[in-house]
C-alpha cells in the first residue's frame, strides 16, 4: 500500500518532505485527485491519503474521495493576498489568509483557525468588488477609529459603511487582514437607515437595515449584503478568552446597543447563543449591478468550534419591515376586500365605493364625458368590469396610458336557468361550472349563493346585487365505505355528481314556506325584501361561506377564496388609491395612470366586459383625438397583474427548476416564449427597473418545457391594443381550489410595486430607446 501524507501547517500544504514554493495557503479542497496533480502525482498510484490538519488532526480518505480539509496551526499565518484584478473560473475559491494573535491560539478550542477571506467572483468582473472602508458621506473621508465598544455606541449611523466599518476593523487592525476594493468615487450618498425583515426559504427571520439616499431619492441603494453571526452557548471559560471578547464584545455587543437604537426592542439581539443576523450593505454602488451579481463574500471561522459562522451573505429578497406583523394591517385590508366580494359583481361594488371615497367621479360609459388634467374617474360595464384612471396634470392628448389590468371573476358554479331538480327524496340545484377551477374541492364545503338579479321597481327596472351568506348548500362526498378506490382517487361526473342538495323533499313539503318548483326565486326575493313576482331574472353564483383570514405561525399566510385574482384586483385598486393621495406626482405627470379590472378572464375574455373585448381601444378613444390614438398607444403601457404559481414544498418538481417562485420573496415576473405571457426584454427590463431603483424584490417565473402554459389578459391586450405589457403576479399556492394561499407580505411587495410604476414609469420610459 501506498500512503501519501499531506501537511496543512504554517500557511502552506506539503507531500511528505517535498514542498512547492509558492505554498497557496490551501484551505479547501474540493477533490483529492486535485491535491495529488499539485504535486503531480499520479492518483491511480495511491492507495491511500492522510491528510494531517497540524500536530493535532488527521483523517484518511480514498483518492477519489471529495473531502474538504481544514488548515489548523499552531503557528500564525502570514497575509497572502491575490494580486487584483484577476480573472478567474465561476465557483473558483479564493482564499486571503491573516495573521491571528499568538493569544488566540490560548485559548482551549478544540483547533485554533485563521480567519479567512473568500471570493466567489463572477468571471466577468474585474475582481472583487468591496465597499471602501471609508465611510461614505459627502465632504467626510475621516476613518474613525474603532476599538472599543464604547466608541461604536457614539459612532452615528448615517453612513453607509457604520457596520461594515466595525468588520473591516476588527480584522484589519487587529489581524493583519489585507482586502482589495473598488470604491466608486463618483457616488457619496447620504444614507439613511430603514428598519427591515427578510424571511429566508427555510422561514428563518432576519432582521437588519436598507438604505436610501436621503439626498437623492431616486437613487437607491438595494444591493445588500447579511451578516449572520451563528452562535452557540458559550462556558466561563470560552466567555473570558480573548477571542470571545474580540468576536463578540466588540463587534456583536456594540452592533447590538447601536442596532437597538432603531429596533422595536423585542429583543431581537439580546441573547448571544442565538443566532444574531444583522445587515450590511453591499455592492460597489456602481451600475453595474448585473455584472456583480454572482459575488458571494463571506468571512468564515473554522473550524467550527463555539462560534459557528460568521458570513457574508448576498441577498437579494429583502423585506422592508422590520416584523412580520407590521404586514398586518394590508393583510386585513384585502381580508375585508375578498370577504366582502364574493362574486365579480361585488368585487366591482366594493371597488366602487372605495373610489368613491376617495373623490373619483363617476363616468357613464353610455354619456359624453368631459374630462381634465388632475381629473380622478371610473366607470363600470356590467357591474362586472371597472375601469378607473387619473389624469396627470401635465397631460395633453396624445400621452400614454400608465394601466395595470387584473380580473375580477374566479373559478365557481353557477346555478342554471331551470335551477330545480329533485333526486331519491332531496331537493337539489342544478349548477353549471365556470372556469377550471379545482372542483373535488368544492365538495364538503358550506355553500352560499350571491350574484346579480334583475329587480322590476315600479315601472324600471335595474341590477341589484344579492348574497345569501349562510351554508344553505352542500355536495356531499360518498362514504369511503362505498368507494374503496375513493380514498386513493377522487373521481366524480361533473354533470351528474356536482350538483348540490338544498334540502330534503319531505322537510320541503311539510313547511310550506316556499314552492319546490319555485324555491330559489322565493328565497332571493325573500332575502331582498322584494316581491318574488318582481325578480325578473338573475345570474347567482355558489361560493364558500368560511371566511378569509390570516393565519400561519407568524400570521404570515392569508387562506382565502378567490385568491385569484382578488388578491392581484385589491393591489391595483389599493396602489391607485394610494397614488391618489400624491398631488404632487399628480400635477407633474404627463400622463395618464390607471386601473382596469375586467370580467371573464377565467372562461377566455370574450366577452363585452372581458379583455378580449374593445374597452380599452375604446378608453384611448376617448381620451384622443382619431389622429392621435395610436401616438397615445405607443406611449402606452400595460401591466397584466395575475397571481402566480408558488412552488410547492410537496410538489417541488412541477416547477422549472431554476424558476421556483417563492412566497415573501416578490412580486413574480411571468415569461413565456410561446407568448402565453407578454413579457419580453424590454417590458421585463422597465419593471424590474423600477423595482431595483426601489428596492422592491421581484422573482422570475417559466414553465416547464414539458408543462402546457396557462395564460393572462396579457396577451389578449397586447395583440388586441398593441401596447407594450408585462405579466406579473403574486405566489399563491392551491390556484383555482375553493380554499387558496398567500403570502402578507407579498401584499405590501405588490403595492409598493404598482404604486412606484405610475410614479417612476413615464422618467424612465423617456430614458429608453427602443424601436
Amino acid at each position: 500500500m501506498t500512503t501519501t501524507i499531506f501537511n496543512f501547517e504554517h500557511g502552506g500544504v506539503s507531500m511528505g518532505d517535498r514542498h512547492r514554493e509558492p505554498s497557496p495557503p490551501t484551505t479547501q479542497i474540493k477533490d483529492v485527485r486535485a491535491l495529488l496533480q499539485r504535486f503531480q502525482v499520479n492518483h491511480s498510484s495511491v492507495d491511500r491519503i492522510i491528510v494531517k490538519l497540524g500536530e493535532e488532526q488527521s483523517q484518511s480518505v480514498e483518492p477519489s474521495h471529495p473531502v474538504v480539509v481544514q488548515a489548523a496551526s499552531t503557528v500564525p499565518f502570514r497575509p497572502i493576498s491575490p494580486e487584483w484584478p484577476v480573472q478567474i473560473p465561476s465557483q473558483q475559491i479564493i482564499t486571503t489568509q491573516c495573521e491571528v494573535p499568538n493569544d488566540i491560539l490560548q485559548t482551549n478550542f478544540r483547533a485554533a483557525a485563521p480567519f479567512q477571506y473568500l471570493f466567489e467572483e463572477d468571471p466577468l468582473s474585474e475582481g472583487p468588488f468591496i465597499d471602501s472602508p471609508q465611510p461614505i458621506q459627502r465632504g467626510h473621508t475621516t476613518n474613525p477609529q474603532m476599538t472599543n465598544a464604547e466608541s461604536m455606541e457614539t459612532f452615528p449611523l448615517n453612513v453607509m459603511t457604520d457596520l461594515k466599518h466595525v468588520i473591516y476593523n476588527m480584522l484589519v487592525e487587529n489581524y493583519n487582514m489585507t482586502f482589495s476594493y473598488y470604491p466608486d468615487p463618483t457616488y457619496n450618498p447620504i444614507v439613511e437607515p430603514v428598519t427591515m425583515m427578510e424571511v429566508g426559504p427555510d422561514g428563518e427571520k432576519r432582521y437588519g437595515f436598507s438604505f436610501r439616499d436621503a439626498a437623492e431619492p431616486e437613487r437607491r441603494i438595494p444591493e445588500m449584503y447579511a451578516l449572520y453571526v451563528r452562535g452557540a452557548s458559550l462556558d466561563r471559560e470560552d466567555q473570558n478568552s480573548i477571542f470571545i471578547q474580540d468576536l463578540y464584545k466588540y463587534y456583536l455587543r456594540s452592533c447590538i446597543e447601536l442596532l437597538s437604537k432603531y429596533f422595536d426592542k423585542r429583543g431581537k439581539f439580546t441573547f448571544l447563543y442565538q443566532d444574531v443576523p444583522l445587515f450590511i450593505p453591499g455592492g460597489n454602488l456602481r451600475d453595474a449591478k448585473q455584472r456583480i451579481k454572482q459575488i458571494k463574500t463571506r468571512i468564515i471561522c473554522r473550524p467550527f468550534c463555539n462560534v459557528r459562522r460568521i458570513a457574508f451573505k448576498r441577498t437579494y429578497n429583502t423585506l422592508t419591515m422590520s416584523n412580520s406583523q407590521d404586514y398586518l394591517p394590508l393583510g386585513q385590508k384585502f381580508i375585508d376586500f375578498v370577504n366582502a366580494s364574493p362574486t365579480s359583481y361585488h368585487a366591482v361594488d366594493t371597488a366602487k365605493k372605495h373610489l368613491l371615497e376617495a373623490g373619483f367621479t363617476h363616468l357613464k360609459e353610455k354619456d359624453a364625458w368631459d374630462l381634465k388634467p388632475n381629473g380622478k374617474y371610473f366607470f363600470t360595464r356590467n357591474q362586472s368590469t371597472i375601469s378607473a384612471f387619473i389624469l396627470g396634470g401635465k397631460w395633453t392628448t396624445g400621452n400614454g396610458v400608465l394601466l395595470v389590468g387584473a380580473h375580477t371573476d374566479s373559478p365557481n358554479l353557477q346555478v342554471k336557468p331551470n335551477a330545480h331538480s329533485k333526486n331519491e327524496g332531496y331537493l337539489q340545484l342544478n349548477v353549471s361550472t365556470y372556469g377550471g377551477g379545482l372542483w373535488t374541492t368544492w365538495f364538503d364545503r358550506d355553500l352560499g349563493l350571491a350574484g346579480r338579479v334583475i329587480v322590476k321597481d315600479g315601472d324600471k327596472y335595474e341590477g341589484r346585487l344579492v348574497r345569501i351568506d349562510r351554508p344553505i348548500l352542500r355536495i356531499p362526498t360518498l362514504a369511503v365505505h362505498l368507494d374503496r378506490e375513493s380514498s386513493n382517487k377522487l373521481e366524480f361526473n361533473k354533470q351528474d355528481q356536482l350538483i348540490p342538495i338544498l334540502s330534503t323533499a319531505i322537510m320541503s313539503e311539510l313547511n310550506q314556506e316556499y314552492n319546490e318548483n319555485t324555491v330559489l326565486v322565493e328565497l332571493i326575493a325573500k332575502e331582498m325584501g322584494v316581491a318574488a313576482e318582481n325578480i325578473k331574472d338573475f345570474e347567482i353564483h355558489l361560493y364558500d361561506t368560511q371566511k378569509s383570514t390570516i393565519g400561519g405561525l407568524f400570521n404570515e399566510f392569508i387562506f382565502s377564496a378567490r385568491l385569484d385574482n382578488l388578491c392581484m384586483s385589491f393591489c391595483s385598486l389599493q396602489s391607485l388609491l394610494e397614488y391618489s393621495k400624491n398631488s404632487s406626482a399628480i400635477s407633474n405627470e404627463k400622463n395618464v395612470v390607471g386601473i382596469t379590472l375586467f370580467d371573464h378572464e377565467e372562461c377566455g375574455s370574450d366577452s363585452a366586459q372581458g379583455a378580449g373585448s374593445p374597452m380599452v381601444n375604446e378608453l384611448f378613444r376617448r381620451l384622443n383625438p382619431p389622429h392621435l390614438v395610436e401616438q397615445s398607444v405607443r406611449r402606452s403601457f400595460l401591466i397584466s397583474a395575475d397571481m402566480a404559481h408558488a412552488v410547492h414544498p410537496n410538489y417541488a418538481t412541477k416547477h422549472e427548476k431554476n424558476h421556483k417562485p417563492q412566497m415573501h420573496h416578490g412580486v413574480v415576473i411571468k415569461t413565456n416564449n410561446n407568448q402565453r405571457y407578454a413579457t419580453n426584454s424590454e417590458t421585463g427590463f422597465l419593471l424590474k427597473e423600477i423595482a431595483r431603483r426601489n428596492n422592491i424584490p421581484t422573482q422570475d417565473f417559466v414553465v416547464r418545457n414539458d408543462v402546457m402554459c396557462g395564460s393572462t389578459i396579457g396577451p389578449i391586450i397586447a395583440s388586441g391594443v398593441g401596447i407594450r405589457t408585462v405579466d406579473i403576479g403574486n405566489p399563491q399556492l392551491s390556484m383555482h381550489s375553493i380554499r387558496e394561499t398567500c403570502g402578507t407580505a407579498d401584499l405590501t411587495h405588490a403595492v409598493g410595486l404598482l404604486g412606484k410604476y405610475f410614479e417612476e414609469f413615464t422618467a424612465l420610459d423617456e430614458t429608453v430607446t427602443i424601436d
